[in-house]
């Protein structure tokens, strides 16, 4: 593998830019156990050095994000090792690798919080956590999420927050009318006084609004407003927007300590096992179950298996924590 390769491997994105856990895991195995990847990595880094000496007209402030969290990461995975700021960058051609740098800037642009950010929170499986904010705000971080602040007391600047994985916003209308924006991968959701529900996924985020009205603005300049009761999606992979009428709660549920089902389909029940738990999921080609329906604590996903069990007898197996899907 190159470093141009690497630049435009997903997984090792999403382990950049930690969007995915499991990456997360896998890649710092990987970069302990194979010197020849730490290597390909090292130049990875170096490449965005290069960009960074003034041979490449990119932003100087984007340089900056790419390389000190891609050096951060793979330090992280290589305790006590650096990495110096030379590098000869003759041995690359710039026509083979301005599209992976391109796409390693872009997504800095929208996947990293300023340089300033003033505090991280983080859950762990399983875990919630209701945040207070110096405006009033509140958020509520489902479990294995990433929240990131910016500096809330600059009267002068916008609120801004980077948000990885599922969080619940009541963000508390100002008197100057400073907008709050809601950073998510490609996705940047702007309010002034609302309430709604951001969901960060591989190929997609989804916003529910409660209350109140947003703007979403794409990494294409594409915008759209919703109003309550809307969820839009927006593709990470097609870079546009779909919208459908939801009930708000059946999305917000987890805040209650509940996820809740409603006429959901095969798809939906894998993603909350998968996604919500962790869980390895099998499912046999053509599988159908119909549709599934109830409430279940969000702690305990032995309670939902054992429903889905009895509702799907003969089409659901759960054997040493992995699931099977039958049709």
């Amino acid at each position: 593998m190159t470093p141009e390769e690497l630049l435009t491997d997903d997984s090792f994105l999403a382990w950049y830019f930690e969007t995915d856990p499991r990456k997360v895991k896998e890649w710092e195995l990987k970069l302990e156990a194979d010197a020849s990847l730490r290597a390909v990595a090292d130049d990875a880094v170096k490449v965005l050095e290069a960009l960074a000496s003034g041979e490449e007209e990119v932003s100087d402030r984007q340089l900056r994000r790419a390389k000190e969290q891609l050096i951060g990461r793979i330090n992280s995975a290589e305790p006590g090792r650096k990495y110096a700021g030379q590098w000869n960058f003759t041995r690359y051609r710039w026509g083979a690798i301005a599209a992976a740098v391109s796409l390693v800037i872009a997504s800095v642009y929208f996947w990293m919080p300023a340089e300033t950010a003033a505090v991280t929170y983080r859950t762990g499986e399983r875990e919630s956590k209701r945040i207070e904010l110096a405006d009033g705000s509140v958020v509520n971080l489902n479990a294995q999420s990433v929240l990131r602040l910016s500096d809330f007391e600059k009267n002068d600047q916008p609120r801004e927050v980077w948000l990885e994985g599922e969080a619940y916003f009541d963000v508390k209308k100002l008197p100057t009318q400073r907008a709050f924006i809601v950073h998510s991968g490609e996705l940047d959701v702007e309010v002034l006084g609302t309430e709604f529900n951001v969901r960060k996924q591989k190929e997609r985020t989804e916003v529910v609004l409660a209350s109140g009205t947003v703007q979403l603005s794409s990494v294409a300049m594409e915008t759209v407003v919703m109003k309550p009761g809307e969820l839009v999606a927006f593709s990470n992979v097609s870079k546009t927007f779909s919208k459908r009428d939801v009930n708000p709660e059946v999305y917000t549920a987890w805040k209650e300590g509940k996820i809740v089902f409603e006429n959901a389909m095969l798809p939906e029940i894998v993603e909350i096992l998968t996604d919500r738990y962790g869980m390895e999921v099998e499912v046999e080609k053509d599988s159908e179950l119909g549709q599934f329906n109830g409430v279940f604590p969000a702690d305990r996903p032995d309670v939902l298996l054992k429903a889905l069990e009895k509702t799907y007898e003969s089409k659901i197996e759960v054997r040493n924590g992995k699931v099977f899907l039958r049709k």
